[in-house]
Order: C-alpha cells, then sequence, then structure tokens
C-alpha cells in the first residue's frame, strides 16, 4: 500500500514513519506478508542490523516486510537509481556470494528386519 493511498490507515503510516525514521526516510510502501519473498542471506543482515539500529532508535522498528524491503533498497539500491544509500549503522552489505554448502544430514539408521511370516491358517472342512 502506498503511504498516501486512502487505504493506508494509522497503523500502515504509523509503520512507515518508523521504517522512514529507522532505515530509508524515503519509505513510502507498506509491505503485506502475503506479498513477501526474503532472500535468506539478506534476511538474516537485515534482523542483525534491525537489532543493533533499534538499540540507539527512540521507537524501536518491528522487523516487518516493510522494513525488510526498505532495508533492502537502503543496502542494494533502488534497481533503476545511480544513487545507492549507505548501509544501516553497524551493519556491513549483505553477501552476494552463495551460502555455504549445508553439512549432510546424518545417515538414515537401517531399516528394522521384516517380521517372520504368519503362519498359514489351517484348510477348511467341508461339512456334509
Amino acid at each position: 500500500l502506498d503511504f498516501d493511498s486512502e487505504s493506508c490507515g494509522r497503523e500502515c503510516r504509523d509503520e512507515v514513519s518508523r521504517v522512514r525514521a529507522g532505515i530509508l526516510p524515503a519509505a513510502n510502501r507498506h509491505y503485506l506478508q502475503a506479498q513477501t519473498v526474503y532472500r535468506t542471506d539478506v534476511r538474516s543482515e537485515f534482523c542483525r542490523a534491525l537489532e543493533a539500529a533499534n538499540k540507539r532508535l527512540p521507537d524501536p522498528v518491528d522487523p516487518t516486510p516493510t522494513a525488510y524491503f526498505a532495508y533492502m533498497e537502503r543496502v542494494i539500491g533502488d534497481v533503476g537509481s545511480e544513487q545507492r544509500a549507505p548501509p544501516l549503522p553497524a551493519s556491513p552489505r549483505p553477501s552476494t556470494s552463495p551460502p555455504p554448502p549445508s553439512p549432510s544430514p546424518p545417515p538414515m539408521p537401517p531399516s528394522p528386519p521384516p517380521p517372520p511370516p504368519s503362519p498359514a491358517p489351517p484348510p477348511l472342512r467341508r461339512r456334509r
């Protein structure tokens, strides 16, 4: 939702205002969780940077989708813009290298042996 939209109510405006004060003065959108896909490397760095920044902010910023996208724009910059904003204080730029490979999971234990076969039922007798 755009900050200036009629659909952006008090909570929306309050969140965008906190994000403007703490992360990106030009922030102008409120993002919903359903619209959000997080990059793991950026998300982890965002959380660390936000935790450090919140120690100095009078009105801490919650780790919301709106704050995440403002952080990405601040650190990575607007795709169409030549000017890039500096990272948050005490926040290094997120790594663009791929994450290290995950350790292999431990091997599965061997399957238990199958149960012994059931004895065959006795043959049926015919009645006369």
